[in-house]
């Protein structure tokens, strides 16, 4: 290889990117996450808000498809912080999701949901004696500073494999930017995962194949990527400039790890509330995931 032409073309590149902007310059896309296999795993904080999943009635003292409450549904979840965390599929000791909160960018600011808000909880359904007619929640995080609010409903499809969530977000400055956050913990196991996106889905397996998630909106995501936690997911990226630089498609299926998934959100102004709806599918198959997501 001639060494000069080599080095005054990626000059070149470099040079082009600068003139675009930093963001541009600074911008990595597509193909494997890098720092395989990310930080040792940990478990999130342990004072629950919450718990949750769906009613289901006995049919001849046991629970089973088919009987007056349908399908049965295999999710459990809990809550803390403001965000939802530990998610079990399939059995109540088996989680599959370690937490799941918003990062929130805007004009010189990089937040957490968990740190940066004040949260405040209550069921979604009540009688007239304020008593709960459901375990499903209505969580409002307030950021501490005024500059956005989070409400969240959250409960479980009791006809799927599904955890569900409204989100009603408000922004009350210009340029408020809310990206989801996932960090699963596959098969109850939180280093031994392979995280994969594509442009409306977020999507996470255990090393021995037999459990899937598989994350979608009813908005649009403007950009995905997943990546190891402690040095290729969003929060790295998002918390060194504020901007969303990285899009990998997927980590290595051959060094499993610690991985993340993250989901760039329209652009909120002053004024401006979004509603949309988040769905977490759950299977033992990749296809069942996404059908389960699908379908509620």
């Amino acid at each position: 290889m001639n060494i000069k032409r080599w080095l005054f073309a990626n000059l070149l590149v470099l040079a082009s990117a600068w003139l675009l902007g930093t963001n541009a310059a600074l911008a990595v896309g597509g193909g494997q996450a890098f720092g395989a296999p990310g930080n040792p795993s940990v478990w999130s904080y342990a004072g629950k808000q919450g718990i949750g999943t769906s009613y289901e009635q006995y049919v001849n003292n046991t629970y089973q498809d088919g009987g007056p409450t349908n399908t049965i549904s295999k999710v459990w979840f809990s809550l803390a912080q403001g965000i939802v965390t530990e998610t079990a599929f399939g059995r109540i000791d088996q989680a599959q999701i370690k937490d799941l909160q918003f990062l929130v960018t805007g004009n010189g600011f990089f937040d957490e949901e968990k740190v940066a808000t004040n949260s405040t909880v209550d069921y979604l359904d009540k009688d007239d004696s304020g008593r709960p007619l459901s375990p499903a929640y209505r969580l409002v995080n307030t950021d501490k500073e005024g500059k956005y609010t989070i409400e969240k409903h959250i409960f479980t499809d009791p006809d799927r494999q599904t955890l569900f969530t409204r989100v009603i977000f408000t922004a009350n400055e210009d340029g408020i930017t809310p990206y989801l956050l996932v960090n699963p913990h596959m098969a109850n196991i939180g280093n031994d995962d392979v995280a994969f996106v594509s442009g409306d889905s977020l999507n996470a397996r255990n090393g021995a194949d037999n459990v899937y998630l598989s994350i979608k909106s009813n908005l649009n995501f403007e950009k995905t990527s997943a990546g190891y936690v402690g040095s290729s997911d969003g929060y790295q990226d998002l918390s060194d400039n504020g901007f969303m630089d990285w899009n990998y498609d997927y980590t290595d299926q051959n060094q499993l790890g610690n991985v993340a998934m993250i989901a760039q959100l329209p652009t909120l102004n002053a004024g401006e509330t979004r509603t949309f709806d988040l769905v977490v599918g759950f299977g033992n198959s990749y296809q069942e995931a996404t059908a389960q997501a699908d379908d509620s």
